[in-house]
């Protein structure tokens, strides 16, 4: 009898602690920004090679010798958006870097801008302006009214990621980069 009760007791006071869990828990995991660095650990690439990379088209730029990784759902032909992320893989260094790849058909962008408040320089961008462009961008991805735009010279405004399944897929490729250097 006393045993039949403490068992009740322990089932409830573990349900109600999941749910507690579950209903504080965030929506999207908080980004480490004061650890932004390019350093790959050997855990984190483990990882990204045997649960991730299945979800990547790979190719290898043999010149560099690095890998670079477009998530495959954004490779169709149906799916047609002027800028996506790309993961650059360094193997030889254990880094990895995040660049913005820009359809160059569609337009020659100048500046990105998030929300109308934020605006980058992506004319001249290195790996570190990549990587905290990167960053504000994910940062922005809980806002669910977020817009993002490329700009060019003479004023033309091309929106970008502005469907929910676009932003998705923009929020995996970020998630599985920031993941990898270890920032998540």
């Amino acid at each position: 009898m006393k045993s039949g009760f403490l068992k009740t007791a322990f089932f409830l006071f573990f349900a109600i602690m999941a749910l507690v869990m579950v209903v504080n828990a965030p929506a999207q995991k908080s980004l480490k920004s004061d650890h932004l660095d390019f350093l790959v650990l050997e855990s984190d690439a483990l990882y990204f090679r045997n649960l991730r990379q299945f979800y990547y088209s790979k190719t290898t730029r043999n010149d560099a010798q690095y890998e670079l990784f477009r998530l495959k759902s954004t490779s169709d032909a149906d799916y047609r958006n002027p800028a996506q992320f790309v993961i650059v893989n360094n193997w030889r260094n254990d880094m990895a870097y995040i660049m913005l790849s820009i359809d160059s058909a569609l337009m020659l962008p100048d500046r990105f801008v998030i929300a109308a408040t934020d605006t980058f320089d992506i004319s001249a961008m290195n790996m570190e302006d990549q990587q905290y462009l990167a960053s504000r961008v994910y940062s922005s991805l809980s806002d669910d009214e977020a817009s993002y735009a490329l700009v060019s010279d003479q004023n033309k405004i091309v929106d970008v990621w502005a469907t929910k399944e676009a932003k998705k897929h923009l929020k995996i490729v970020l998630q599985d980069y920031f993941k990898l250097v270890g920032a998540l």
